[in-house]
Parts: structure tokens; C-alpha cells; sequence
């Protein structure tokens, strides 16, 4: 660290005990040990979904179908329709 910079340090308040601080080189992180390897987990079985839950999943999928079930499509009028009410008009 330069003069100016511990001279900035003084001058922000700093006491001479902390400055010395942080000239000291920081010490080395001791490595981390080994993990031990975990056992393999017992398969699960599938969570339990919560019967709410659950409940608004079928009526999601009732609403879905008839929703489905209630729509038409218009009626498609062949080419013989259309030709037809055409003469008409005339």
C-alpha cells in the first residue's frame, strides 16, 4: 500500500491497529475435506398431490371438455349452396 493511500485511510477515521490489519496478507482458506459420498436414496414413490389440488385438476379437465364438447363449427356450405342462393338473388 502506498503512503497516499494510508494517509487517505488516517484521514477516513481509521486507527492505526485496523490499517495494520489490512496490510496483513490474508491467510490461506484451508482446504474443504472430501465429502463422503452419500448413499444411493431410496427410489420414491410419487408424492402425494393434495386433495385440493388434485380436486382443481379434474374440474380444470372437466371445464377443458366441455368446453369442447359444446363448441360447433359453422355449417360448410358446399359450392352447390352458394351457387344456388346466388341464382336465387337474381
Amino acid at each position: 500500500m502506498k503512503v497516499e493511500e494510508v494517509i487517505k485511510l488516517i484521514d477516513a477515521g481509521y486507527s492505526k491497529e485496523e490499517i495494520d490489519k489490512m496490510l496483513q496478507p490474508e491467510p490461506e482458506p484451508k482446504p474443504d475435506p472430501e465429502p463422503e459420498p452419500k448413499p444411493d436414496p431410496e427410489p420414491k414413490a410419487e408424492p402425494e398431490i393434495d386433495p385440493v389440488l388434485k380436486e382443481l385438476q379434474d374440474l380444470k379437465k372437466a371445464v377443458y371438455a366441455m368446453n369442447i364438447m359444446n363448441s360447433a363449427q359453422p355449417e360448410q356450405k358446399s359450392v352447390d349452396d352458394i351457387l344456388a342462393a346466388s341464382l336465387k338473388e337474381d
